[in-house]
């Protein structure tokens, strides 16, 4: 039977082979992936319900080059939706397999196609467009993909009143609503 100070012994040593082992696996895909990818300011915005939101999706090439950004196309996809947010191939909107939600309600900005920017624009934002949303930016010489998960609110800033020595915040509209704490 093992000792005490064995069995510790031979679990350091089976630890540290699976980490040797992650950091390679690691190290090898960091290494072996193309030198272009997608980036947003933000991949969890949160859009107050009513007004429009900017669902970031920018093409970061790591490396220069004179038509990096030449033939854009922009795919935009939402899980769980039958259909495409937006698609954008081969200089125009490509809207025929668009989703029924989303016709009239987003854009791209073309004029920021050529700098890599396929951010979308989300009019009028509604509770049901909470959700996944995928973009798959392309250009002639570089590609990339990123998620981006948008949550949904309804609020009216706060106004704050102190009475007897109590702030009170009150606002006309709120979802969810806050957990109210009094202390």
């Amino acid at each position: 039977m093992a000792s005490f100070g064995q069995i510790i012994l031979y679990s350091m040593i089976a630890l540290i082979i699976i980490c040797a082992a992650v950091l390679i696996i690691f190290f090898a895909v960091a290494f072996t992936s193309n030198n272009s990818e997608a980036l947003s300011r933000n991949v969890k915005p949160i859009a107050n319900m009513g007004e429009d939101e900017i669902l970031g999706c920018y093409l970061y090439a790591k490396e220069n080059s004179p038509d990096q950004f030449t033939q854009v196309s922009v795919t935009w996809e939402r899980k769980g939706v039958d259909g495409l947010v937006y698609n954008y191939e081969d200089g125009a909107p490509q809207l025929q397999n668009q989703a029924s939600q989303y016709k009239g309600r987003v854009h791209l900005f073309p004029e920021e196609l050529s700098n890599g920017n396929g951010s979308l624009m989300l009019r009028s934002v509604r509770r049901s467009d909470e959700g996944e949303y995928v973009c798959n930016i392309k250009s002639a010489a570089h590609s990339g993909k990123i998620s981006i998960h948008l949550k949904t609110t309804a609020f009216t800033p706060p106004t704050f009143k102190l009475s007897e020595g109590v702030l009170t915040a009150v606002a006309n509209r709120w979802f969810p609503k806050p957990n109210s704490h009094v202390g």
